[in-house]
């Protein structure tokens, strides 16, 4: 579930005294909105602030808010002026504080709710000592030109992101073949020429293919003059993992892998490739510090979507996935998103964030200082509750023993290591 930014200052604002949602009904301006529904008394709108929730035309005022200055009949006059006029159909709401404030206190409310309020992190983007640097899974999408990122084409393949048929993660690559097509990367960025030679090379990815004899994978050693192939994918309409295998030679010139189809029209999806045991991988961006919490292995090479086994595991990790699971952070609110909470939780939020406005308040409302002051103190002592409240805390993720693995930090960088 999600709670919108709009909804959580609705929330907000109910909960310190005052909120008013209502649909401009005539003529505005840039200064003026009109309404013919209020009935609220004057004395209490005035000096209020008007926050424009959803624009019917002119969508540049969303999230604009000004100060109510003066109310004559069904028009309210607020300064300054919008950047566009107003019109019927706009949403607005009516609330007792600058909005920003609240906007304000919502951010900070979520970050320093993270140890309760806490977003699950799954990432299974690392596969064990893969030498594709770039784009394994496909899932960045292909950009100008209709090229794969990472990956170079031979003759003219058509490649685009496909979404329904893929294996792992949310794409896969489409791949139309007229004539014989390919697309390689060279993999041998961190080898070093001596070290590899006489070294076996694995190459492995998952084809879905509705042809035989018509689209398989392969290795180069000399820039793509000769290949060693995997078999062919079978042509029976469903996933294979294809897998070619070479000796490195001595008089090698480059390290590719290649995928390609003659004729035909398949997908491509977790291309994978090894030579030695890589110990050391950049931590995800996904995963926030102190992650992760817990890591697990793919437990069948043949089933990428599960099961996991906890790291390690019995099996040979080289192709396989990680799934390292973490507390994220939530989603601080802004004026385009929500926050990954439901509203029985987004509770606990709204208690820390408005501790923060009327903090805020007492240094911007002077004249109300002590007012806010007391209001302040209400707020604490609700989170306190709610923090204790199994209603509203999440229960805490449990780690796993770091045992064969852990994190290290190089300056702002961090990384998983792999103890092999």
């Amino acid at each position: 579930m999600a709670v919108t930014l709009n909804r959580l200052i609705e929330m907000m604002a109910r909960s310190s005294g005052l909120f008013i949602s209502s649909t401009v009904t005539g003529a505005g301006a840039t200064t003026t909105l009109g309404d013919t529904t209020l009935t609220h008394d004057i004395n209490t709108l005035y000096n209020k602030w008007v926050y424009i929730a959803a624009a019917a035309t002119q969508p540049d005022i969303v999230g604009q808010a000004r100060r109510i200055t003066t109310i004559a009949g069904t028009t309210l006059t607020v300064a300054p002026a919008f950047s566009e006029t107003t019109t019927i159909g706009d949403t607005f709401y009516i609330l007792p504080y600058n909005p920003d404030v609240y906007r304000d206190a919502l951010q900070e409310a979520a970050r320093t709710l993270a140890d309760v309020l806490w977003l699950p992190v799954r990432d299974e983007s690392i596969i064990v000592d893969n030498l594709i640097a770039t784009n394994p899974g496909f899932e960045t999408a292909v950009g100008a030109g209709g090229n794969s990122p990472g990956w170079i084409k031979v003759d003219s393949p058509t490649l685009t992101d496909e979404t329904t048929i893929r294996i792992h993660g949310t794409n896969s690559l489409k791949f139309v073949a007229s004539g014989l097509d390919q697309i390689y990367q060279e993999i041998d960025g961190n080898m070093d020429m001596k070290e590899i030679v006489g070294k076996t090379v694995t190459f492995r990815a998952w084809v879905f293919a509705e042809d035989a004899s018509a689209v398989r994978i392969g290795i180069s050693f000399d820039g793509g003059s000769s290949f060693t192939y995997s078999d062919y994918h079978d042509g029976k309409d469903h996933w294979q993992d294809l897998e070619a295998k070479a000796d490195v030679p001595a008089d090698w010139t480059s390290v590719r892998v290649y995928l390609g189809g003659t004729n035909t029209t398949c997908y491509f999806d977790l291309a994978r490739a090894w030579v030695d045991p890589i110990s050391l991988y950049s931590m995800p961006s996904t995963v926030p510090y102190p992650g992760p919490n817990r890591l697990f292995i793919q437990a069948d090479i043949n089933r990428p979507e599960g099961p996991y086994d906890i790291y390690p595991s019995s099996c040979n990790p080289s192709g396989r996935i990680l799934r390292i699971e973490s507390m994220g952070i939530a989603t601080p609110p802004t004026s385009s998103s929500s926050i990954e909470l439901s509203e029985v939780r987004a509770e606990l939020l709204i208690a820390q964030a408005s501790v923060f406005m009327f903090q805020t308040l007492q240094n911007l409302d002077s004249g109300n200082s002590r007012q806010h002051k007391s209001s302040v103190e209400t707020y604490r002592e609700r989170v306190f509750l709610m923090r204790n409240s199994a209603r509203h805390r999440m229960r805490y993720m449990g780690a796993h023993d770091r045992f064969l693995w852990n994190t290290l930090e190089d300056g702002e960088t961090r990384y998983l290591k792999l103890e092999r």
